[in-house]
């Protein structure tokens, strides 16, 4: 009888994610602060504090935008997933860092959020649909069902210990 690690097994194969830009990224970016600055008209604050506001809500829209949608800036390029929890991640320069794959994800069908840990931070990074082939991103998921559900819930030495 096969056993579950043999169901798997093509799953779990090192696994490459090279992240691509999303367009569902962009619209909820630009839906959530439109929808910022849409509400301050309705506020009873005065105009220097609205032109703050609106600055901030702008200036956070610009970050955002160019580390998640346009990923100029991002952090990294590439997440590779090894074995068990060790990966490696990639910027833009080629520069392989390894690190660790917290025992915990968020996995839905529209949206994966990975946790894990390079040196001493802690990092997450999301993951929409639209950012991988659509087989990548089911063999993502199902990888992270199969192996990362596994973990026991009291381990704890991916927290920060400071």
């Amino acid at each position: 009888m096969a056993t579950l690690h043999d169901l798997y097994a093509p799953y779990a194969t090192p696994l490459r994610i090279d992240l691509q830009t999303s367009r569902l990224a962009a619209l909820w970016l630009l839906t959530l602060h439109v929808a910022g600055v849409a509400v301050l008209p309705f506020t009873s604050l005065p105009s220097w504090s609205l032109a703050a506001c609106l600055l901030a809500c702008a200036g956070s829209l610009a970050w955002h935008w160019s580390r998640q949608v346009s990923r100029r800036q991002a952090p990294l390029r590439t997440f590779i997933w090894k074995s068990d929890r060790d990966c490696e991640v990639v910027d833009d320069d080629g520069a392989a860092v390894a690190c660790t794959l917290a025992p915990r994800a968020f996995v839905m069908p529209w949206l994966v959020i990975l946790y894990y840990r390079q040196g001493a931070r802690q990092h997450s990074l999301f993951i929409l649909p639209d950012m991988l082939p659509a087989g990548t991103f089911r063999r993502l998921r199902v990888r992270l069902k199969t192996e990362l559900g596994q973990a026991r819930p009291a381990d704890r030495s991916w927290r920060r210990t400071a």
